[in-house]
């Protein structure tokens, strides 16, 4: 059945999964580059770290497929010629995320285990030849066919069972190695929202056991390497860090156009006029997320609208509904509680959202807001630390006095964009702020 308008939207912007097709992934050229050189040092322990809604994921799907032989992103970016992996150096991928079932590293190790056991070998008849296939959901592991014949079957289940005397670091190990003899290549384990996990035993387990036949790679957040890593002290020496920074708006942008794109390339002939793809992009402080979450709403808009081209006033309603998108329900209800009762406190979080380093110094919010007038500011700015009202802002750990960092600067990003619960409120701050010299 062919998709509406509509469906194609939702496939084109996908504000809550990452991005796994490498057309609709823009703006990390360097990075990709690095990875990709990172995983031909055997050495090296690639660490992928940044703040929230930046892509890090999405960077970790992509690494995945190119580690695997697949090499269309490659193309996008004219690095074939110079980071294509040659055929003998292609991984088998396993990428496990740090999940609420997952909060130490005994649990890590299990659901590594539990991964490679998932694995057999499918065999064509008609060829000889096999191929290795998750059997959770039949994903093929390997571009890589191998003969049958030739090959020591792979039957995990046999394998774990003689190792059961073994521990879990060992287990892990030994059904690696076997695996690797069987298909040829190497593994490579991509553990993604590191940032969850209780750290203690990943660090000297890496260290130990990292070679040219089985891999690790690291995904998380943080501000800094140290933010990620800082648990993880004894691997700083092998770590390969790549930081996901900011998209710049040009990036953005190029969301805007791919996804445009792929819809008339279905069918559908729509597109977002210049005004309206500049202004998602400003509005999204170089986080790819909200391009997604507002470019969808905004084409929305657009066909009720019946119209085919997105323009600003599109945009505008994107803003407007903001606040009730479900996409954003998370942000919205964190609003709320931080706002509450006061339109003052609101005043407060939204003229520290308007600064522009991620260190806000308290003082110069204070100046500009004093023109509202806004009495009390230091107790409000005390409420938004609290977790009653959300703990929305932190001490800097740069540790200078009268420096604040939000918590998440995806929040920060919103409390710009979306309109103020109290009425005049966000207007007002931000005709004080253009206001200052």
């Amino acid at each position: 059945m062919a998709m509406s308008i509509k469906q194609e939207i939702l496939q084109s912007f996908k504000p809550n999964q990452a991005m796994d097709d490498p057309f609709l992934f823009a703006g990390r050229k360097r990075q990709l580059a690095d990875l990709v050189m990172a995983l031909q040092a055997p050495s090296s322990c690639p660490v992928i770290y940044g703040h929230r809604g930046l892509g890090k994921t999405s960077t970790a799907i992509q690494i995945a497929r190119i580690a695997e032989g697949d090499v269309s992103l490659l193309e996008k970016y004219n690095l074939l010629d110079e980071w294509r992996l040659p055929p003998d150096g292609y991984f088998t991928t396993f990428m496990i995320s740090c999940t609420d079932a997952i909060v130490n590293f005994d649990a890590l190790l299990q659901s590594m285990i539990n991964a490679l056991l998932a694995v057999e070998l499918i065999s064509d008849p008609l060829t000889g030849k096999s191929q290795l296939v998750e059997r959770t959901t039949n994903r093929t592991l390997s571009f890589k066919f191998f003969e049958s014949s030739s090959s020591a079957k792979y039957q995990p289940q046999m394998i774990y069972q003689e190792y059961q005397n073994l521990n879990k670091e060992e287990i892990l190990v030994r059904i690696a190695a076997h695996l690797t003899r069987v298909s040829g290549q190497p593994i490579l384990f991509i553990v993604d929202e590191v940032d969850r996990l209780n750290p203690l035993g990943l660090a000297p387990f890496i260290k130990a056991n990292i070679s040219r036949d089985l891999r690790f790679m690291l995904v998380g957040i943080g501000q800094t390497l140290a933010d990620l890593i800082s648990d993880h002290a004894s691997i700083e020496r092998i770590a390969f860090p790549v930081k996901i920074d900011r998209m710049k708006n040009s990036e953005l942008q190029d969301i805007v156009t791919q996804a445009c794109g792929r819809m008339n390339d279905e069918g559908f002939s729509i597109t977002a006029g210049r005004e309206a793809t500049v202004r998602l992009a400003a509005m999204a402080n170089g986080f790819p997320w909200f391009v997604h979450v507002l470019g969808q709403a905004a084409l929305m808009a657009a066909v009720d609208d019946g119209s085919f081209i997105v323009g600003l006033e599109h945009v505008n309603t994107a803003v407007n509904e903001l606040a009730v998108n479900r996409f954003a329900q998370q942000f919205s209800d964190l609003y709320q509680l931080a706002v509450r009762d006061s339109w003052k406190r609101e005043a407060l979080l939204r003229g520290l959202a308007l600064w522009h380093d991620d260190d806000v110094p308290t003082g110069e919010i204070y100046r500009f807001l004093a023109d509202y007038p806004c009495a009390n500011l230091p107790q409000y700015l005390g409420h938004l630390k609290t977790k009653e009202y959300g703990a929305v802002i932190a001490p800097s750990p740069v540790r200078a006095r009268g420096l604040i960092r939000f918590t998440n600067e995806m929040f920060k990003a919103y409390c710009r964009i979306r309109p103020s619960l109290y009425n005049g409120v966000g207007t007002r701050v931000e005709e004080l702020w253009q206001s200052v010299p």
